[in-house]
């Protein structure tokens, strides 16, 4: 398999036509409330949500005001999407989560993939359906446990249970899709979860060779107490980058793959390296950048900053 990059379609209203998360969600540990320009806001720190905008706001300064939080940014600021939209805002550290099963239906338009990222469940279920006939032409459930609870062994020399966060579907045939994902929640903490949802069409970025790395970027900082000489760690939220070469047999596929370079500098993508079995750390969400050397062969050294 080539090396894969896809650029995720913005998701609009429309296009999210079901979920079994609400908005306002109710049944979150700190309920969703809608904002009210009739309400006066007596404590710093209020968050409140806008179902326009599908984005959380947090109270800068007490008082009534009806000006929209989204125009207001010395009274609001702009915190992060709604639960229910938090799967499409190209961060992994906000999520979808919901306690039990969790469904959702999106109708992108013509795509031949998706790449999810973040996942926290049991089991998911992905099914492609044409958007007007409702015909399914893919249906997979696949498990997200890399090895069952109970494993003695494995827990004795590895820790505790592990499961796989990311999927992909890849190759599909260009279609009005409308897409339907299930997932079961986590027999570890009863709850399911989707960090990002990509859907698109992929864009081959040549063959990959030997040799390409996958590093954790930690952003932890250490913290020193100016008056006691203490030490604490301050945990932080974690990326992660790739960085390898990828070959093309010609100066056409090389050209190819620089303008899907060139057109997607800036944007945040998935990119998967191989889809051999055993190799989904090879795959990550990020900015992309990329040089072609000419030889006898075209050579593209990729490198991918991977997001929060």
């Amino acid at each position: 398999m080539k090396a894969q990059v896809l650029a995720p379609i913005t998701i609009a209203d429309a296009m999210f036509t079901a979920c079994s998360v609400a908005e306002p969600d109710t049944a979150l540990a700190v309920p969703e409330v809608l904002w009210n320009p009739a309400t006066n806001y007596t404590t710093i720190g209020t968050e409140v949500i806008r179902t326009t905008t599908h984005r959380v706001y947090t109270c800068l300064a007490t008082g009534i005001d009806a000006g929209l939080p989204e125009d207001t940014p010395l009274r609001w600021k702009d915190t992060r999407p709604t639960n229910k939209w938090s799967a499409f805002d190209l961060y992994k550290s906000t999520a979808i989560k919901k306690v039990g099963t969790l469904t959702l239906t999106v109708k992108p338009g013509i795509i031949t993939g998706l790449q999810a990222f973040g996942l926290v469940g049991d089991s998911i279920r992905i099914v492609f359906k044409n958007a007007t006939s409702g015909v399914a032409y893919y249906d997979q459930t696949s498990s997200l446990s890399l090895y069952l609870s109970g494993d003695l062994e494995w827990e004795f020399w590895f820790g505790v249970p592990r499961q796989q966060d990311n999927i992909r579907v890849t190759g599909l045939y260009p279609d009005d899709a409308q897409v339907e994902i299930t997932i079961t929640p986590s027999t570890v903490t009863g709850t399911a979860e989707i960090g990002i949802l990509a859907l698109g069409n992929f864009n081959d970025l040549g063959l990959p060779e030997k040799g390409f790395k996958a590093s954790p970027v930690d952003y932890s900082r250490i913290v020193l107490d100016s008056v006691t000489g203490e030490v604490s760690i301050r945990r932080g939220l974690a990326a992660k980058n790739l960085a390898g070469e990828c070959v093309m047999t010609t100066a056409a596929e090389a050209q190819a793959v620089l303008d899907v370079i060139y057109l997607l500098l800036g944007v945040p993508v998935a990119v998967v390296i191989t889809d051999a079995a055993g190799y989904d750390f090879l795959s990550a969400f990020g900015l992309l950048t990329g040089d072609v050397t000419v030889g006898d062969l075209c050579h593209l050294s990729l490198s991918v900053r991977g997001m929060i």
